[in-house]
């Protein structure tokens, strides 16, 4: 283990120095350790030149090492040991932008195996075996790292691709569709700055990084649960969508698939429209950049995306980003950091800005709260319950004890066994809040439930379905806002699939707190309000059976 993080510590060194020295020492001189010594500084070389030409040197750096298996054959006098690598680091060009606080950029997750041999009493390392996004290139095109150190800085990493060249430097010149709304870039940033080292949201989806890499499942997640997107199931692989880690469309998991659907708004009817930019000038927090790791700018070359979640604008023509993504996990990360050059055409980089959101703008169902104890929950202060206050609390009371809420939505005119196509709470902002709370949501499953009481409070609702949302929130909230919840239509869709539902019945929400132990909340408005425009709405959208 001593060895090991010397090893790393001499990395690093390297990266804050611009020099590799006394790498050489720390490697085995038998015939596997000399091939890794030749392999590794060679791609060492190849990043430290890179850091060197777009000032990603470390100026600061603080690394992690989690050892989670170390396993010795004393026979064969060898270890290999299984180790996860994270880091936190401050680069010097965020340094030169704000010397006071700079921006420490962190990666998470990146796993190692490394083999170490005893020469002389003392282990030395033998191989490292990892992928990060410059060894999958190097293995996938055998491009010699010669040739990168070449052709490093040179003019061939841009925008583009064979068959699509981006449009006019600063147009996203969509046509006209009464049916798009606004992206809520904030939510997409809040919620890629929430998940970007974990934990993973993996309540609701499953991780690829094993399958082909989870870097565009977690951007879909941010458009879609952060942004305020729309869903679009095309059927098979076609559309936008996820419902599990075996009925998703490719747009949803794959780079190349998210491109052209996020390009092809004239097809689809809802999700995320947009168009590919010229370069990094015109894209902006929320917008998505792709990289091509195979140097061969085919279609199906581009294999990482990242999504925007900081913009600096260096100039009035001039910006700078920082991205977040996964496999591994990045975050607060400067998107030149996965730049590869190889000789023009070979494009490397593509900018994709998400211009807006498809969907219908009249829904199906849109049902304001009606009554006063139709919005209920306790107040934080005692945790005690009050079915009639203006206003309704999610996430923690001050001691400590959950909040447990209830909207309540009367005259629901959806036939019995419709497909709910999409369904959320518009809910109004009733504060300013930065701190995180979560959430889960769910519904009652029974005929017509009871508005609350001090004898039927929400907390008191045990007949709720299976189905449920975690509602992770995040972003800053402030006063007098909209917020609508996630997509809840498989809670929607179980309530309307029961024996007992007829059209024209109720529909209760309750909102229960996912954090234990938290005293942080938020508050919204209920229906008391002088306002009571702005209480709660459910919005749903649906096909008839």
């Amino acid at each position: 283990m001593s060895v090991i993080t010397a090893y790393f510590e001499t990395r690093y060194s390297a990266f804050n120095s611009l020099q590799m020295d006394g790498f050489k020492n720390m490697i085995a001189k038998s015939t596997e350790g000399k091939s890794f010594l030749q392999a590794e500084s060679g791609k060492l070389h190849v990043q430290l030149k890179y850091a060197e030409l777009f000032r990603l040197r470390y100026e600061d750096y603080e690394f992690f090492l989690d050892f989670k298996d170390i396993s010795i054959d004393s026979s064969e006098r060898v270890a290999t040991v299984s180790v996860i690598e994270g880091h936190d680091v401050i680069f010097e060009k965020f340094k030169e932008y704000n010397p006071l606080d700079p921006t420490v950029s962190k990666m998470r997750n990146l796993e190692h195996t490394i083999v170490l041999g005893k020469e002389q009493g003392e282990w030395k390392i033998v191989s490292d075996y990892y992928e990060d996004y410059l060894w999958g290139f190097l293995r996938a095109t055998g491009v010699s790292t010669d040739e990168l150190l070449l052709y490093a800085g040179s003019q061939g990493s841009g925008p583009g691709g064979p068959g699509d060249d981006p449009v006019g430097e600063t147009d996203c010149d969509l046509v006209n569709d009464e049916t798009t709304y606004a992206y809520y870039r904030d939510g997409a940033v809040a919620y890629a700055h929430e998940f970007a080292n974990r934990p993973y949201n993996d309540d609701d989806y499953h991780d690829f990084t094993y399958d082909g890499g989870d870097c565009t499942n977690f951007i879909s997640q941010a458009i879609y649960e952060g942004g305020n997107a729309l869903m679009v199931d095309g059927g098979g692989t076609l559309g936008w969508y996820y419902n599990s880690s075996t009925d998703h469309s490719p747009s949803w998991t794959d780079v190349n698939f998210m491109f052209e659907f996020i390009k092809g708004y004239e097809v689809w009817q809802a999700g995320p429209e947009g168009c590919h930019m010229k370069n990094a000038n015109y894209v902006e927090e929320g917008d998505v950049i792709q990289y091509d790791m195979e140097g061969t700018a085919d279609w199906d070359a581009w294999e990482h995306g990242v999504i925007i979640v900081e913009t600096i604008q260096l100039s009035p023509h001039i910006r700078d980003h920082l991205v977040a993504s996964h496999t591994p996990d990045h975050l607060d990360y400067p998107y030149e950091s996965f730049r590869i050059d190889l000789p023009a055409p070979n494009m490397k980089t593509r900018f994709i800005h998400i211009e807006r959101l498809d969907g219908s703008p009249v829904p199906d169902v849109d049902i304001l709260i009606s009554q006063g104890s139709d919005d209920a929950g306790p107040n934080p202060n005692d945790c005690i319950f009050r079915p009639v206050d203006n206003e309704v609390y999610l996430g923690g009371c001050d001691n400590g004890g959950d909040i447990i809420s209830g909207f309540r939505f009367e005259n629901i005119e959806i036939p019995y066994n419709s497909t709910i196509e999409s369904a959320y709470l518009t809910l109004t902002v009733d504060g300013t809040y930065t701190d995180p709370i979560q959430v889960i949501i769910r519904g009652e499953k029974m005929s017509n439930p009871l508005t609350f009481s001090l004898t039927s409070p929400p907390e008191d609702r045990v007949y709720l379905t299976s189905a449920y949302r975690t509602w992770y929130i995040s972003d800053e909230w402030q006063f007098g806002t909209q917020r609508n919840t996630p997509d809840i239509k498989n809670i929607i869709q179980e309530i309307v699939d029961q024996s007992y539902w007829n059209s024209g019945q109720t529909i209760s929400l309750i909102f229960s707190n996912d954090n234990p132990d938290t005293t942080i909340h938020r508050r919204v408005y209920g229906y008391e309000r002088e306002e009571a425009q702005f209480a709660a709405h459910l919005v749903i959208n649906f096909t008839g059976p």
